[in-house]
């Protein structure tokens, strides 16, 4: 699609997207090496740095900053039992009883 393209500014959109794909392409193998031999992810992506897995932080071209979204493992069954649902209570209507 960028080699096909003529329209200047789709050209240089496509160019910034690819550009941060790749930053987080090098920033996901990184990580996924770093949690393969600590068991963990990093506190943060400075750790990965200063572990060696990356030689620097790659700037977002977009300016924005890079983190990480750690997932919570959630269960469904424990958050019930600590707080189970509520029961509504409707009020009959004495029209219709």
């Amino acid at each position: 699609m960028l080699a096909e393209t003529n329209d200047p500014l789709l050209k240089s959109r496509l160019q910034m997207r690819k550009l941060a794909l790749e930053r987080a392409v090098l920033i996901e193998n990184a990580l996924a090496e770093f949690k393969q031999r600590e068991g963990r992810l990093p506190d943060g992506l400075v750790e990965l740095v200063t572990s060696g897995d990356l030689v620097m932080l790659p700037e977002d071209p977009y300016g924005g900053r890079w983190g990480i979204l750690k997932m919570v493992e959630y269960s469904v069954r424990a958050n019930l039992r600590t707080n189970p649902p509520q029961t509504k209570t409707t009020k009959k209507n004495p029209r219709t009883s």
